[in-house]
């Protein structure tokens, strides 16, 4: 079993995925982390918008790659810090989903969105904090 890990907007998400079965897993969607942020330096707006710019090329660049296979997202809690990005990930990437072929009498052409998995406190407050920031 070949596991590896990607580390996406200075560890705001990771990305597992399994080499051998193909199994990609997204662990968190934040809000970009800004290195500089509790240093005493000031960083500037403009800094912290191309970190965001990044990291948005950096998820929708993960989510295309590999024939643009994203089986699962898990959000941990329902901080800004692990769900902020939710709503780009699912509706703004502009990726196809694949569909699992297991189930009979499916089409494999068909395309479906990954399994989002959170706790039911997070799915329950996650809506609300979302419409905030979006």
């Amino acid at each position: 079993m070949s596991l590896s890990v990607e580390r996406l907007g200075n560890g705001s998400s990771y990305c597992l995925r399994d080499e051998l079965t193909g199994v990609s897993v997204l662990l968190g969607c934040g809000e970009a982390k800004d290195v500089s942020f509790y240093s005493q330096d000031d960083a500037d707006t403009e800094d912290f918008e191309a970190l965001t710019t990044q990291y948005r090329r950096e998820l929708k660049d993960l989510v295309r790659r590999d024939g643009g296979t994203l089986d699962a997202i898990l959000v941990p809690n329902y901080r800004p810090g692990s769900c902020y990005m939710l709503p780009y990930v699912t509706e703004k990437c502009g990726v196809s989903w694949v569909a699992p072929s297991a189930v009979a009498g499916q089409d494999t052409n068909q395309k479906q969105p990954p399994a989002i998995l959170m706790t039911h406190g997070t799915r329950a407050i996650a809506p609300h904090l979302l419409t905030e920031y979006w």
